[in-house]
């Protein structure tokens, strides 16, 4: 067996963590490939289409649920959650297409049902037909 030695780091050569990175992605190029897939999938998602049901963002968060505002018969109004009128409260749901003539059907003395999203400034309206 040949004895051990071991040399000195000479003038052009650097040790430390600025080489790890190429010696990482040279011997183990299936790594350096998950950890970019780790990072590419969820950019490219960031400026996709925002979150829709089943869809890659499902539980993300990203958004806000509306208010919700009851115009009566007599003239009045009434404010609800969404919490008060559905049992989990998702962000990812389109509430403005199915959510309106259900609250008509819900509460009878209603004339218009209107959903207002704070952030966005969105709303949505519908005339309860009796």
């Amino acid at each position: 067996m040949a004895p051990l030695t071991v040399a000195p780091v000479g003038a052009g050569q650097q040790v430390g963590a600025r080489h790890a990175l190429p010696l990482v992605l040279r011997r183990h190029p299936v790594i350096a490939l998950v950890v970019l897939v780790q990072v590419a999938v969820p950019a490219v998602a960031l400026v996709n289409d925002p979150p829709t049901r089943f869809g890659f963002q499902m539980y993300s968060g990203v958004g806000e649920v509306p208010s919700i505002r009851l115009d009566l018969a007599d003239g009045g109004s009434q404010d609800l959650t969404l919490r008060e009128v559905v049992a989990v409260d998702r962000v990812e749901l389109d509430w403005a297409s199915r959510l309106p003539s259900e609250l008509c059907a819900r509460f009878p003395a209603a004339t218009r049902v209107t959903l207002t999203w704070q952030k966005t400034g969105e709303v949505a309206r519908e005339e309860c037909l009796r």
